[in-house]
């Protein structure tokens, strides 16, 4: 065939089917279209038809779009709906071409593409320092439709931009056809299911208009309207301020690809949904840098989790656990533009462990202090580090200080200063989670408190995500795949999926006020690879094992002994059960001479790091913090400790029980009593009305003994012999 001298000009009626390409964005996104100029209407599908567009200039005073897709809510599971957009008097719906308008056009010569010989089209467009080129490869065939006459089937439509201010290029895509036709279209196509009543959607505004017709921002002459829109409403949201028009229209280069990535993962129903965050004006090398946890595929030193996998243990772990609702968790932070995620991991952790063997409360303690003073461990500050690295400096310092005596977290490398401040939460050691078991990350989490784990957070996908049950098929779970560290504080379930619920660091724009839902299947994102506690249980599920403190056989700090920490929690703990070597608590309430003295040499002894000599009086001026009563029992070594304990007769246990029995009884009779009054009136308290943690002990503290009440307990015989 000759060559063309003249742009194609395409049919008012078509059908075209192929994919977008948008490289900077990360996107393949096939789409199946239907163009009816005529009629004033046309129908875009995207991934497969899972959602459909359809523009339809006739209905209302100025048309109207709708959106068939999937939606999921708390009630129902995909759900196909059909929401709609009108048109107004300033934005009126108009068929949506998929092939651009090619007036403008010159002939560039031929060139094969995709296999195929092809004429190409070009046009050069400047807007300011913008310079925008447009490229068509097209071929031709005999129409069937027009004897005598050549019918052009698009291959390729591609759009580059190149900013003279940025110096770079700021917008690539490239739209590749494997069909075409110019046959009529059945009105069934532009019909949508009798059995669906399309609804208004809220707003609408450009947002919409922009989710209903995506292909609009593609197709020539563009329309970037909603582009400003949203990059104006995130300015304003976020506080930007950008210092010169470079960097303005650098950042908006940024958001506009997270922003179609966005919208298109959306439109492909993943089973979680993105949103525009804080990061969106980011790029790939700055996202990159928030994820700092370097793995350096050494033995973490940790013991391994202490789990049977027989155990009937797990049948009684409740269905849906959370250890925010009893105040084990602190506030979701920022960690900035620093690869510090590794001490947010270590912290959550400490803070978790500590919460409970400190009589339920919670400290804030000093990821600052991990980054200022773990390097001699490996750890490399805001670039990079790995938990054990800082539970190794711990150990061997004695614990960590608290946020308020250290200071802030700074989002830099900063001076160590531990020698002007009480350390707190001694540990002993961590254990390594069953890499891939989700049983045994929900016991170790369950028993131990909210566990720190390595992720794979490379994908798009999770630096937007916003809410659902993530997963994500191109994540990896190997050691050397995972690149970030979080904390895993609970699991549960969501439409029949287990999941961990993980907190991040990246405030609480990001994702579900600073939370995400990682799915626990195939050990998606490397979520149970890599557990590690501050109690010395490794976990599992889709939680990368990370460092957990010492399991049994590990010595607490002074301590000779397991069973001598055992017995020292317990002297000030006489109301909770003994714990025998299996269970040990992993941070001791003690730090003996030996401890301090040890500290005292370890800082008096590196005069090139610290500048003030650490003393015994520095270190008892700062336990005003968190002081712990010592124990008034002795042990006595006498003939006595080895005598057979003293006989408890029949009557006497029967008579016990008895008077047990009797208050319980009592409690029966009074079902308006106070107990029950008290959990019917925090059931219905407000949350914030009380500290969360104290409003859920309080309303389960009264449940329980409302339960309580209506067991009677079993006198148990006593055997005299």
């Amino acid at each position: 065939l000759a060559l063309a001298t003249k742009p194609p000009r395409w049919d008012d009626t078509y059908t075209v089917k192929g994919a977008i390409n948008i490289p900077y964005a990360e996107i393949v996104e096939p789409f199946y279209a239907w163009y009816d100029k005529p009629s004033g209407r046309s129908r875009i599908d995207y991934y497969g038809g899972m959602v459909k567009t359809y523009q339809l200039n006739h209905y209302g005073d100025y048309g109207s779009s709708l959106k068939v897709a999937p939606v999921t809510t708390d009630d129902t599971l995909n759900k196909v709906t059909c929401l709609q957009v009108n048109g107004t008097a300033e934005y009126h719906i108009e068929p949506q071409t998929i092939l651009p308008n090619c007036t403008d056009f010159t002939l560039a010569g031929t060139e094969d593409m995709l296999g195929q010989r092809c004429d190409k089209f070009v046009y050069e467009e400047r807007i300011g320092q913008k310079k925008n080129t447009y490229t068509l490869w097209v071929r031709y065939k005999k129409s069937p439709k027009y004897p005598g006459s050549r019918m052009p089937i698009p291959v390729r439509y591609e759009m580059r931009g190149y900013n003279s201010l940025l110096g770079s290029h700021y917008d690539h895509y490239y739209l590749d056809y494997d069909y075409y036709s110019h046959d009529d279209i059945p009105n069934e196509v532009f019909e949508v299911d009798v059995d669906l009543t399309c609804v208004s959607f809220p707003g609408p505004g450009n947002g919409h208009y922009a989710t209903f017709n995506p292909m609009k921002e593609y197709m020539h002459p563009h329309d970037y309207t909603h582009v400003d829109h949203e990059f104006k409403r995130f300015i304003g949201k976020h506080g930007r301020k950008y210092e010169t028009a470079e960097e303005h229209e650098r950042r908006k280069s940024n958001f506009m690809q997270n922003l179609r990535f966005i919208h298109s993962k959306n439109r492909a129903k993943l089973g979680f949904s993105l949103g525009v965050n804080h990061l969106s004006d980011k790029t790939n090398d700055e996202l990159k840098a928030l994820r700092g946890f370097r793995s350096s595929g050494v033995y973490n030193g940790g013991k391994p989790f202490p789990y049977d996998t027989s155990s009937s243990e797990f049948d009684s772990l409740p269905e849906q656990y959370d250890w925010r609702l009893f105040g084990a968790v602190t506030p979701v932070k920022d960690q900035s533009i620093c690869g510090s995620c590794w001490s947010f991991g270590t912290i959550g952790a400490i803070e978790g462990a500590f919460f409970l063997r400190n009589g339920g409360n919670l400290v804030r303690l000093s990821q600052q202090a991990l980054i200022d003073c773990s390097w001699g461990y490996g750890n490399n500050g805001c670039d990079g580090g790995e938990d054990f690295r800082a539970y190794q400096w711990m150990l061997k310092m004695g614990g960590v200080p608290t946020e308020e005596e250290y200071g802030g977290y700074l989002g830099q490398d900063g001076y160590c200063h531990v020698q002007n401040v009480s350390l707190h939460a001694p540990i002993t050691g961590w254990v390594n989670v069953t890499a891939g078991d989700a049983n045994a990350l929900k016991i170790a989490m369950f028993k131990n408190g909210p566990i720190s784990v390595a992720i794979d957070a490379s994908h798009k996908t999770f630096s937007f995500y916003s809410h659902g049950v993530y997963f994500e098929p191109k994540c990896g779970n190997k050691v050397d795949e995972l690149d970030h560290a979080v904390l895993a504080v609970g699991y549960g379930t969501m439409k029949g999926e287990l999941y961990w619920l993980i907190k991040n660091s990246w405030s609480n724009y990001w994702g579900n006020d600073g939370y995400i839902l990682m799915s626990a299947r195939d050990n998606n994102c490397g979520d149970s690879k890599m557990n590690f506690s501050p109690f010395g249980n490794p976990f599992p599920g889709s939680i990368p094992g990370i460092h957990q403190f010492a399991a049994s056989g590990a010595l607490s700090t002074g301590a000779t002994s397991v069973q001598d920490t055992a017995n020292r929690y317990h002297s000030t703990n006489v109301n909770m059960p003994h714990f025998n070597q299996t269970h040990t608590p992993i941070l001791s309430k003690f730090r003996s001479d030996d401890t301090i003295n040890s500290n005292m040499n370890k800082y008096n002894g590196h005069t090139n790091q610290y500048t003030t000599p650490y003393t015994q009086q520095s270190e008892d001026n700062k336990r005003s913090v968190t002081t712990y009563p010592q124990s008034s029992a002795t042990t006595t070594t006498t003939a006595q400790t080895t005598s057979q304990p003293p006989e408890i007769s029949q009557d006497l246990c029967n008579a016990i029980l008895q008077q047990q029995n009797d208050a319980k009884r009592v409690l029966q009779n009074v079902n308006t009593g106070w107990q029950s009054l008290t959990a019917d009136y925090l059931s219905h308290l407000p949350a914030s009305t009380l500290p969360l943690s104290l409003h859920h002990f309080l309303k389960y503290s009264a449940e329980s003994i409302k339960k309580e009440a209506q067991n009677p307990l079993t006198v148990r015989q006593v055997n005299d012999n």
